[in-house]
């Protein structure tokens, strides 16, 4: 909510199951942040896993031609994240990856899951490079809400219970329409 950048909207798309304390949360911050809105997953959600269908419900009630997805527990390292990821907001392209990953101050075991997932990110933007689409991390994504529609979302990943960003991606999207912003101020950071 305190990015250096003009003209964005946060939308809580809210899979929970706590009754009201999120909406709540939400309007009372919304007294202070007027770009601040909610969208919440239906009771009847049709069997489909809650995550996808708040980030769809989220995509839909967005109304910027661009949608970020950011875990709920994630921290953008500086109040110029968004600012980085946009500059590669383009007709272009359809994704745009940022890194994220866990904090590393929490000793060996730790460590190890820090290192585990940047070595996957790595290999995301090696293969990139070769122009293979091998997928993308759901805690720092960006898709072009035009391209994310019209690719149905997360059809082929509705009997999953996660990956929905990675498939997404990894089926769907043309290595050259893909972007990745490495700048250290575009990093997410996620508790483990």
């Amino acid at each position: 909510l305190k990015q250096n950048f003009e003209n964005f909207e946060v939308i809580v798309a809210d899979a929970s199951v706590a009754e009201d304390a999120t909406e709540h949360l939400v309007k009372r911050l919304q007294r202070q942040y007027a770009n601040l809105r909610y969208t919440a997953v239906p009771n009847t959600n049709r069997n489909i896993v809650l995550r996808k269908l708040a980030l769809t419900l989220g995509v839909k009630a967005a109304w910027a031609p661009w949608v970020v997805f950011i875990n709920p527990e994630g921290a953008p390292e500086s109040s110029n994240w968004l600012a980085h990821l946009a500059r590669r907001f383009d007709d272009t392209k359809d994704v745009v990856m940022g890194y994220a990953n866990y904090d590393d101050s929490l000793g060996s075991p730790g460590r190890r899951a820090v290192l585990q997932r940047a070595h996957r990110f790595a290999q995301q933007v090696q293969a990139l490079a070769r122009g293979t689409v091998v997928g993308c991390d759901a805690c720092n994504v960006a898709f072009r809400r035009e391209w994310f529609l019209a690719q149905g979302g997360f059809v082929d990943s509705l009997s999953l219970p996660y990956g929905e960003c990675m498939m997404l991606v990894a089926l769907r999207a043309e290595a050259q329409r893909i972007s990745v912003v490495l700048h250290p101020e575009a990093k997410v950071r996620i508790p483990l």
